[in-house]
């Protein structure tokens, strides 16, 4: 996923009409219950989430203050059968108010 992020971002693949649509889609996502969840300030975060019996994840690109990260998160051989988002969204949480702090 790294990899096709940042050839998505670096306009590595597709053309430039296709990336920039790919893009905003990808921060259109409406999905915002896994890194986002307990992100309570307006972030730009172009992102994909999934989820399969026990397993969740959110990977994508965090825009804080015009700097980009790579975020990507998996948990996996949950103890709960509905994988366990809130641990994400706690991960995703600390992951932005570092960076945040880092890059003001």
């Amino acid at each position: 996923m790294l990899n096709i992020f940042t050839k998505l971002f670096n306009k590595d693949i597709l053309n430039n009409e296709l990336c920039n649509l790919a893009i905003n889609i990808l921060y259109s996502q409406r999905c915002q219950n896994q890194v986002m969840r307990y992100i309570y300030e307006p972030v730009k975060y172009a992102h994909k989430t999934g989820s399969l019996d026990y397993l969740h994840h959110d990977v994508g690109i965090m825009n804080i203050n015009t700097k980009l990260f790579y975020i990507g998160i998996s948990i996996y051989d949950s103890k709960n059968k509905n994988g366990n988002k809130n641990l994400i969204g706690n991960l995703g949480r600390v992951i932005y108010e570092y960076l945040n702090k880092q890059y003001i």
